[in-house]
């Protein structure tokens, strides 16, 4: 019998979403199903080296480690399923193994293997301990990181103005009577000069990505940045709070350019907010 292989890459956010196109397939073939960890020992020199950020937990996936040439642009194939807004961007065949590499940033694959997923995080929270943000607090995503510092990245995602978005959700806080606005930020250093919004503002002290996610979680509000880290806390929020507690800020356009994307990113409960893209 043939076998699947998910490619994982990138940070936690995309590991993630890779884990449930793992868990997708699983559910819609007989074929056994294996998670590609490779790249972080032999990471893109065109990205920035991340941790295998699930390699810790217990994810009812087999783990292979495939030489880098089996990936190989040459290998690329195009997608057969010309409705996923996501589509792999190489199926490829080798030895009997078929072969998927991609991003699925897609709501409704996530809620297809919800269970799972939840499964997921619930060991995450066992592993790391945090604290819950104190009620009435809304928490801000903030992207900087390779962002601001590639030139490339950045030409594709747009580096949001985060004192605009602070303004923004000050506003949002208000509204829903939050006392106090905390920012997460993979670049906490560059959080000085801060706008005075006329709300109390502190940065997170999370050290790990995990610790990161699950604390943005815990906030009643949560403005999200064009990552897929906040992303995942906006969606573990919803199901550990409840839709009716808990409110989600996503911002739009989530790349540079405005796209079908978008749509199949948002969940049905979370507001759009304009994102100031430099």
């Amino acid at each position: 019998m043939s076998r699947r292989v998910v490619r994982l890459t990138g940070g936690l956010g995309n590991q993630l979403f890779q884990l449930a196109k793992a868990y997708d397939l699983e559910g819609t073939s007989a074929e056994p199903v294996s998670l590609d960890v490779g790249w972080f020992r032999r990471p893109s020199v065109t990205l920035e080296p991340r941790p295998f950020e699930l390699g810790e937990l217990d994810l009812g996936v087999p783990t292979v480690q495939l030489p880098r040439w089996a990936w190989h642009p040459a290998l690329r194939g195009a997608s057969t399923d010309e409705t996923d807004p996501f589509p792999a961007r190489m199926i490829g065949r080798l030895a009997g193994v078929r072969l998927y590499e991609g991003w699925w940033q897609e709501w409704a694959l996530v809620q297809r293997v919800r269970s799972r997923v939840q499964a997921v995080f619930n060991d995450a929270r066992r592993r790391h301990h945090v604290d819950p943000l104190p009620a009435r607090s809304m928490a801000v995503h903030i992207r900087l990181g390779d962002y601001a510092n590639d030139s490339a990245t950045r030409d594709f995602h747009g580096l949001t103005d985060y004192r605009r978005q602070l303004v923004q959700a000050a506003g949002e806080a208000r509204h829903h009577g939050s006392r106090q606005i905390v920012i997460f930020s993979d670049s906490p250093e560059s959080m000085t000069s801060l706008p005075d919004v006329g709300l109390s503002i502190s940065v997170s002290s999370a050290q790990s990505a995990w610790e990161a996610l699950l604390q943005m979680a815990t906030a009643d509000c949560l403005m999200l940045s064009n990552s897929t880290l906040s992303w995942w806390a906006g969606i573990l929020g919803d199901w550990e709070l409840g839709e009716e507690r808990h409110s989600v800020w996503m911002p739009t356009p989530w790349f540079r350019n405005a796209s079908l994307r978008d749509q199949h990113l948002r969940a049905p409960s979370w507001a759009l907010y304009p994102r100031s893209v430099r």
